[in-house]
């Protein structure tokens, strides 16, 4: 099975949280993620 990738920008995952009233600084504050086990800001599991 082909595997479809493309390109998420972390505005994109910061703009979809804010508009989900996701307040979690792990999607939505880059140098709070980059100090956590994962590095990076996470997308929502709604995403």
């Amino acid at each position: 099975m082909a595997v479809d990738r493309f390109p998420v920008e972390y505005t994109q995952i910061m703009m979809f949280a804010r508009s989900i009233a996701d307040d979690n600084p792990i999607r939505r504050d880059q140098d709070y993620a980059k100090d956590t086990e994962v590095g990076n800001i996470i997308a929502p599991p709604t995403f």
